[in-house]
């Protein structure tokens, strides 16, 4: 009995941190990180608890791991005392920092929400080893996301002015439950790749049409009023995604392959066809219910004034002027708005904490080694997913892997233009949908998962 509720305590928590991370404003603030923080330390209690009532530890191994893992190092290691700058006697009045990183406290908190993250995304590739639990985190997922969907597109025709009806957002105009719209509608184009799939797959039931169409079509909506150009994109991105990944599958599980390229073709003029047609839908139901201008500033890709890019192209040079400067381990993770100072050439023109491209950050913060963790999680994120996909006995899960392949992508594409994964929420549902991805490899037999 113990051990039987700590494993569903575990997965409800799974479900439920990411939830409650979302409706604390992304817990982007200190404070709320805190309390999310201390809900993910149950999660050892409980695994602990579940392990000396079963009787044995489990643990599932993923090479994707081994990059958080060696982001907590270079952090570490951004925190030795074997940099900083020398300074006269008598200018601080405190002794200056002789660490690596330029802001050793910003490193420190850096290294806590990475151990959070990787603590929860362990839990999540050990405990959601089971189609019917991958299931109900599906339709959670698509019901929590329609959800707040339905609910920033209510906000967005009442024009508010405060979060949730009670909180203030000064100097920006908030959507959903954030106050930066671009990172909300990062979070529907991640949610709205597993719904699509679902219908693309023919994953869902038939008596489940319906409330899959309603879901896509919220999400789609949510993504359109956001106004946000990245998300737009990234949800363009989705849509090519998934049309090419639904057609791979299809072709590789078929086992009648005397069509060839004809029923390739087939398939492919179905699905463009299919896309264009959605597409057109959304932009109509944006346009009736009055968000013209955020279809038209989403799909455009210049915006008013003299900068297209919004100051980014010079956050990027920027960034790239302190990889050069600390090519090998970086300024130090999340320093980036301390090290811009220095090198902004702009005269503090710009008040700059994130470069606006993950990637470019990820080299300005931690250098080459930094970017390759990155790029080795995103690697091997794509190849456990095809492996789960292919392993997939049930059309259910293997759009369940693939629409959360597709969702990662999503906001990987997304990240190009800005930072919506350094929202914490962003964060956790892109690690469970990481999570969802590649857990379907042993077709829900727990008893093959590894074990330590």
């Amino acid at each position: 009995m113990i051990s039987r509720f700590s494993r569903t305590a575990i997965f409800v928590l799974l479900l439920a941190l990411p939830i409650i991370a979302n409706l604390s404003f992304g817990s982007v603030t200190s404070g709320a990180f805190f309390f999310i923080a201390i809900a993910v330390s149950v999660i050892p209690a409980l695994w602990l608890g579940h392990s000396f009532s079963s009787g044995e530890f489990r643990l599932r191994l993923d090479m994707t791991q081994l990059a958080i893992l060696g982001l907590i190092i270079l952090g570490l290691i951004q925190l030795l005392p074997v940099g900083g700058v020398a300074i006269p006697e008598g200018i601080l009045s405190s002794e200056p920092s002789s660490a690596l990183s330029v802001d050793p406290n910003a490193t420190r908190l850096a290294i806590v929400r990475l151990f959070v993250f990787g603590v929860f995304y362990a839990a999540a590739l050990t405990f959601l080893n089971h189609r019917d639990r991958i299931r109900t985190a599906v339709v959670v997922l698509i019901a929590f996301g329609s959800l707040m969907a339905f609910f920033a597109v209510l906000q967005f025709l009442s024009s508010p002015e405060t979060i949730l009806g009670f909180t203030p957002a000064a100097a920006a105009r908030p959507y959903g439950t954030y106050v930066n719209r671009h990172h909300f509608a990062s979070l529907l184009v991640m949610i709205f790749a597993v719904a699509f799939a679902q219908l693309l797959m023919g994953g869902a039931k038939k008596d489940r049409l319906v409330f899959y169409l309603i879901a896509i079509l919220l999400l789609g909506t949510g993504v359109i009023f956001a106004g946000s150009r990245g998300a737009f994109l990234s949800l363009i991105a989705v849509l090519a995604f998934l049309g090419v990944g639904v057609l791979i599958v299809k072709r590789s599980k078929s086992g009648n392959r005397s069509e060839g390229g004809r029923s390739l073709l087939r398939n492919a003029a179905v699905l463009g066809i299919s896309t264009i047609g959605f597409l057109l839908l959304l932009a109509f139901v944006a346009i009736w219910a009055g968000g013209e201008q955020e279809l038209i500033r989403g799909a455009a890709m210049q915006t008013e004034g003299e900068d297209f890019s919004t100051g980014r192209i010079h956050f990027w040079t920027v960034a790239l002027t302190i990889f050069v400067a600390n090519p090998v381990f970086g300024s130090g993770l999340e320093s980036f708005g301390v090290a811009f100072t220095r090198f902004d050439t702009m005269n503090g023109l710009y008040r700059v904490e994130h470069a606006h491209n993950e990637y470019l950050q990820m080299l300005s913060d931690g250098g080459l080694i930094g970017l390759a963790l990155v790029l080795f999680f995103i690697f091997f994120l794509f190849r456990g997913a095809q492996r789960s996909i292919r392993s997939s006995r049930e059309k259910f899960t293997a759009a369940a892997s693939l629409g959360a392949l597709a969702g990662c992508f999503g906001v990987l594409v997304h990240s190009v233009v800005d930072f919506p994964l350094r929202t914490n929420a962003n964060m956790f549902f892109f690690l469970l949908l990481a999570a969802i991805a590649i857990g379907n490899r042993n077709n829900g037999n727990p008893e093959r998962q590894r074990r330590a």
